[in-house]
């Protein structure tokens, strides 16, 4: 069953997650397959899914993990290593019956929160990476709950521009 698909040059890096927490990077070449059936590079085990693959700029500084229950946690890119295949490291410590919403690449512009606050309206904020300093921590880890007004959450990317480089 196909569950996402990517194109792109062979060199291009991927961010590859499931939502059991676990994730690796990836170069696009590493991924293809002579074999018409393809290749399985994904260990995932009982109820777990992919999340969708996520592509690293040449200017993410960090990966941002966000889990069903609103645990948000960012690390630094470099804590990953590229592998070829398999289920990956533990990206984010997950407490029993939670899972790994979103994960993402952050760079220099920070990155966007977008959910509902508490009476349903629709809420957006742009954070930057001074506002996100209190989430900063090592790989592994729980992270820290967003604040409970939010719910429904979504990470955006934030585009760079010539002022925040």
């Amino acid at each position: 069953r196909i569950t996402h698909s990517y194109a792109g040059a062979s060199e291009q890096i991927l961010l590859i997650a499931s939502t059991s927490g676990y994730g690796f990077l990836a170069k696009v070449g590493d991924l293809l397959s002579r074999q018409r059936a393809g290749k399985a590079f994904l260990t995932l085990g009982e109820n777990e899914q992919p999340l969708p693959l996520s592509p690293i700029g040449v200017d993410a500084q960090k990966i941002a993990c966000l889990s069903e229950k609103g645990n948000f946690l960012l690390f630094g890119i470099d804590e990953l290593k590229l592998q070829s295949s398999g289920r990956g490291v533990i990206l984010v410590a997950l407490e029993k019956q939670d899972t790994l919403s979103q994960v993402m690449t952050v760079n220099a512009a920070g990155l966007a929160i977008q959910g509902q606050g508490r009476s349903g309206k629709a809420m957006q904020e742009i954070w930057s990476n001074k506002e996100l300093s209190d989430y900063i921590s090592k790989r592994a880890r729980k992270g820290k709950r967003l604040d409970k007004k939010w719910t429904q959450l979504k990470l955006l990317a934030v585009e760079t521009t010539a002022t925040d480089k």
